[in-house]
């Protein structure tokens, strides 16, 4: 049995999604309905739910505050990545993200063509997207495989300064192959279950 649970693959999709390129570049627009829309076929929810302080009536905004953002790979002078709350007497709080914020959603163009499946037959299947038998899915879920990728591809360093003793050259080499395969929809969506839990009404 597997120790990983179905938040984790949801996660891990989320590892996945914060690094396709057009996904870096929408972030870093201005949230128009339009970016919105088009950050739902990746799975991101970018909007949120904003209460007003003075009569508790709730809006839906499009908003980035709500998508675990604080990675090094993202500017983050220009994208807003802590959300903010209100005190009982208006004054705004702040409240640090944690990585709860990581989840990601079926699109729900996407998702209606799915034969929605029990949870334990859908575990089953997202269990044996990955191979696991040679540390793989554990490298990928402790974050390895993205450091390498990262350090790589998007600042440019040498597969040398990750490792200089050149023994896992290969290694890194094959991790950053496999980032830049499974950072495309079509790959890590597999990891969300067929269930309405993982769906969006506002996609």
């Amino acid at each position: 049995m597997s120790k990983y649970n179905l938040e984790d693959y949801n996660a891990l999709a989320y590892e996945f999604a914060i690094r396709n390129p057009r996904v870096l570049e929408l972030i870093k627009k201005p949230l128009t309905d339009e970016i919105v829309k088009e950050l739902s076929t990746f799975g991101l929810k970018a909007t949120t739910v904003e209460v007003d302080p003075e009569d508790g009536s709730m809006t839906q905004v499009n908003s980035l505050k709500d998508l675990y953002l604080e990675y090094r790979h993202i500017n983050k002078e220009s994208i807003p990545c802590n959300s903010g709350d209100f005190s009982a007497d208006g004054v705004e709080i702040f409240i640090p993200h944690d990585k709860s914020h990581r989840k990601l959603y079926y699109p729900k163009k996407s998702f209606s063509n799915f034969k929605r499946t029990s949870i334990i037959d859908e575990f089953e299947r997202i269990d044996g997207l990955i191979e696991s038998r040679g540390g793989r899915l554990r490298r990928l879920m402790n974050g390895k495989y993205f450091e390498h990728y990262d350090a790589v591809v998007i600042f440019g360093e040498s597969v040398y300064s990750q490792d200089p003793s050149t023994n896992d050259k290969p290694t890194i080499n094959t991790d950053i192959d496999f980032i830049k395969e499974w950072i495309e929809p079509s790959k890590y969506l597999q990891l969300l279950p067929h269930n309405h839990r993982y769906t969006s009404k506002s996609f």
